[in-house]
């Protein structure tokens, strides 16, 4: 059953992906299926690089508490991996199918570290042993 997990992990990032390089290039889709599931009434993340509220102390004006790593779309599946601050700093990935109807998520976890490239990420689903297809607090 464990090596059936990993090949299903390894799956859902197959392919050839258009890196996505700031948030606006996410598809509005994604957006909207992301800010329904974090249940927040739009979509907030920074582009990789740029500032965001990596603790729970709030220090100047409004931040996102999310800032994107990594992303990735191709014809039928967007990914976002991206780091999440406040209480408990943490790196996510989420997957989503897309179509002209909409966009639904079918994989979320967490990882133990950012990936650079979409290699690294699809190393790091292979071999973290903890990683669960589940609900996360986004």
């Amino acid at each position: 059953m464990r090596s059936r997990l990993y090949v299903e992990r390894g799956r859902f990032l197959d392919g050839d992906f258009k890196p996505v390089r700031s948030v606006e290039v996410v598809p509005l889709q994604v957006k909207a299926a992301f800010a329904a599931l974090t249940r927040e009434s739009g979509f907030e993340m920074a582009d990789p690089g740029q500032d965001f509220q990596v603790t729970d102390v709030i220090v100047e004006g409004k931040l996102p508490r999310r800032r994107m790593i990594l992303a990735g779309i191709s014809d039928t599946t967007c990914f976002l991996h991206y780091e999440r601050g406040g209480r408990g700093h943490a790196y996510y990935l989420v997957v989503f199918t897309t179509n002209s109807s909409g966009a639904m998520l079918i994989w979320s976890g967490s990882l133990p570290e950012p990936a650079a490239t979409i290699t690294q990420l699809r190393f790091l689903i292979r071999v973290s042993s903890n990683l669960s297809n589940s609900h996360l607090a986004f």
